[in-house]
Parts: structure tokens; C-alpha cells; sequence
């Protein structure tokens, strides 16, 4: 039997209690796969019979409905598409859903928002079940490798609980908040990071394309200054900076120096014929730094004005 270092014990308990997936697209297979791979009872269930076939030929238990599958093991990991298709399946399933949840733990790990983590905290508060939200930040082929990151939130007691079975899952597993929604934020939050550095990229290619640089010449010193550390040792510095509040040193530029260099950024932007994108936003962000009397301050400073900007 499968166990994950000191937590084999826990591990060893819950591949005997066993654990239930529902959903078995792209990331739920994965999902299941990797748990019967382990050495854990997996029972599974699909809208699409079909896609279980695959899972029962490894090992697996195939529910004949939703509530029966609920019922099938202590834990249930539902991996639909988003907080629409779980409701359904839980209507669907109608009182026979709550009653088999009871006293079980759902796993949500479908795609949804912080709100509607919450809704369905709420559907198994009442229930009777634990409730836990999770994100994987991940692609199916990272689950498989055992390499994939998966956020969690919900009450730390029942994430400690079920620790070895979630690593054991994904590879790498993370309590991030006890409020339900906190995975889904966490997980957006990291959705704006990674895709705005993608676009930051494609905008600045493109720039380069408009104006005639050598574009490979370009991507290339781009991949050594990433390779190199340099943007991690630039993110580090903005870490401290935004968890202390504190922007007085660490880059060694002002935002007096930022805003002029951004506002010749979007001059070139439009001399090249290329929307200004991402960084429109970011001047303005910059004009009201300085209009606020924060021109001496770091780049961070900017982290006080988005917060601000919710309120």
C-alpha cells in the first residue's frame, strides 16, 4: 500500500476507507488514476458512462448514480466543470444526495469562485458534511506526475485530516485559508499572475514585430533574464514590500522614475501601432501614486491603490 512519508499512517487509513471521485473529464481521470495507482480504493461515477470504463478495468468501483457514489467512501472529490454542473448533480440526485453526504467530507475541485465555494459550503453545512474547497493549479499530466500543486481551503482540522490523501492525489497540497472561498481567490489571484506575465510578453513581441527588432534575439535574452534569477530575485523584493506595507528601498526606483518610464512605454506603444494593453491600466495606476504625494515611494506602492480601489 501507498503511504506519503510521515503521514503513511493517514494514508494507509484512507486507501482502506477509500475515496470517491466524481467527474472523470481530463482532470478527474487524472485524478482517479493517480489515486488507484497509489493503492487507494477509488470508486468513481460520470454523467458520460463511458469514461469510467477506463477506471474499472484498473480497479475501480463504478457507481450507478450520483447519491450512490457519495455514499461509496468517507471522502468524495467531485471534478466537474464549474459550480453550475455540481449543483446540478446534486439536484439532480435530489434528498438522497444530502442524506449520503452526511457525515462525509466533499472535496470540491471543480472550477468556481469564491462566492460560489461558499454556496456550495453552505449546501453541505446542511447536509451534514465537512466541506472543503480546492484549486489545482496544475495540468492533468502534473497530477499524474505526482508534481502537481493543489490549494485548499476550509476548516484546517478537516484539511489535516484528509493531508495525506490530497498530497497523495496531486503531489503537493496547501491549506491557504479557513474560509471556504480563500481557494478559489488564491487560485484567481494566481491566474492574473500567471496570464499577465504571458501577456506581457506576447505585447512586448509584438512591439518588437511593429518596429522591426530581431524577435528571436529578443524572446532569447528575455529566456536568459528569466533563467538567470533576476525576476525572482525583482519579485522577492516586491514580496517584502507589500507584506510589510513598506516601500521606502529594495529596487532602488522611485515611482516618480516608474512613471516616466511607463509613460515612454505607451509613447512607443503607439508609435509602433500596438495597443498599449496591461499597461494603460498601469499608468494610471502610476499618475495617481504621484498625485497622491507617493512619487519617492517603490513600485509596491502600487499594491495600496488596488487595495484601496475596492473599497
Amino acid at each position: 500500500m501507498a503511504t506519503t512519508g510521515a503521514g503513511g499512517n493517514a494514508a494507509e487509513a484512507a486507501e482502506a476507507a477509500g475515496v470517491t471521485v466524481i467527474g472523470l473529464g481530463d482532470m478527474g481521470g487524472a485524478l482517479a488514476e493517480t489515486l488507484l495507482r497509489r493503492g487507494f480504493a477509488v470508486a468513481v461515477w460520470n454523467r458520460s458512462a463511458g469514461r469510467a470504463e477506463p477506471l474499472a478495468a484498473a480497479g475501480a468501483a463504478v457507481a450507478a448514480e450520483a447519491a450512490a457514489a457519495l455514499a461509496a467512501a468517507p471522502v468524495t472529490v467531485v471534478c466537474v466543470a464549474d459550480h453550475a454542473a455540481t449543483m446540478d448533480l446534486l439536484a439532480g440526485a435530489g434528498a438522497s444526495a444530502a442524506a449520503a453526504a452526511a457525515g462525509r467530507t466533499l472535496v470540491q475541485l471543480s472550477t468556481v469562485t469564491s462566492a460560489e465555494s461558499r454556496a456550495l459550503a453552505d449546501w453541505a453545512a446542511r447536509a451534514g458534511a465537512g466541506y472543503l474547497d480546492g484549486q489545482i493549479l496544475s495540468y492533468p499530466d502534473d497530477v499524474r506526475a505526482g508534481r502537481a500543486n493543489l490549494v485548499c481551503s476550509g476548516p484546517r482540522a478537516l484539511f489535516d485530516r484528509h493531508a495525506a490523501l490530497l498530497t497523495a492525489m496531486a503531489g503537493h497540497a496547501l491549506h491557504v485559508g479557513d474560509e471556504p472561498g480563500a481557494a478559489p481567490a488564491f487560485d484567481k489571484a494566481h491566474l492574473s499572475f500567471a496570464v499577465g506575465n504571458y501577456l506581457a510578453f506576447l505585447h512586448g513581441a509584438a512591439m518588437c514585430a511593429r518596429s522591426g527588432v530581431d524577435l528571436r534575439a529578443w524572446c532569447d535574452f528575455n529566456l536568459r533574464h528569466v533563467a538567470s534569477g533576476a525576476v525572482e530575485r525583482e519579485l522577492a523584493v516586491l514580496a517584502d514590500q507589500v507584506c510589510d506595507r513598506a516601500y521606502d528601498a529594495g529596487l532602488d526606483a522611485s515611482m516618480d522614475v516608474w512613471r516616466g518610464a511607463i509613460a515612454r512605454t505607451v509613447e512607443e506603444c503607439a508609435a509602433a501601432g500596438v495597443p498599449p494593453a496591461h499597461l494603460a491600466p498601469l499608468a494610471t495606476l502610476a499618475d495617481g501614486a504621484v498625485a497622491d504625494g507617493r512619487g519617492d515611494k517603490e513600485l509596491g506602492v502600487l499594491f495600496e491603490r488596488l487595495v484601496a480601489a475596492a473599497d
